[in-house]
């Protein structure tokens, strides 16, 4: 009997073992849970847009539901490349777009919140959001924006990265949202 214990812990060591060898370049981790965040009672129902329009060529809605990439871009570069298309993933954000409104697939708002950052919320959106519209999609270069800008900001916190329409400080780097056009497969 100690032998088939001792055998069974040992299989069960084996299989829950780290994999070895040699690792790939990690993806950077990114803190989605604010994009998911839950309902607040006392949120914002208003459609609130930066004031100074959209990219040319960017549009208020999208027919497809899309997912986003964040992608590096350092300072003088500009968004570039074909919209790639994705297989659905239940366990990974996709968004729809209407009327300038992003929305994930549960129905929660993309919004900048009152810290600059980028979530979905409620609806509504989170008390004190600053933007609860204003998004388009540029296709010419497969990029999300928010009215004017391309432009966001990935902010270390901690072992992950948050989102941000603004550099809030020297843990920040410059990048683009890719847009994925995402299908189901």
């Amino acid at each position: 009997m100690l032998f088939r214990i001792l055998a069974v812990v040992s299989i069960l060591a084996t299989l829950l073992a780290p994999v070895r060898g040699t690792p790939t370049a990690p993806e950077p981790i990114y803190n989605f849970y604010p994009l998911l965040s839950r309902r607040s009672p006392d949120g914002v129902w208003d459609s609130i847009a930066p004031q100074d329009g959209r990219p040319a060529g960017c549009q208020l809605d999208s027919t497809f539901r899309f997912g986003m990439m964040p992608r590096l871009a350092p300072e003088g570069a500009v968004p570039s490349g074909p919209m790639m298309t994705i297989c659905d993933d239940p366990n990974k954000l996709s968004m729809n777009l209407h009327n300038s409104k992003l929305t994930d697939k549960m129905g929660r708002i993309g919004c900048i919140v009152a810290n600059r950052q980028f979530q979905f919320d409620g609806p509504p959106a989170q008390a004190g959001a600053i933007y609860t519209a204003g998004w388009s999609i540029c296709p010419d270069d497969a990029t999300l924006a928010l009215g004017p800008s391309k432009e966001f900001w990935r902010c270390l916190s901690g072992d992950f990265y948050n989102i941000y329409d603004q550099s809030i400080g020297g843990q920040c780097q410059r990048i683009f949202l890719q847009v994925t056009k995402v299908v189901t497969c």
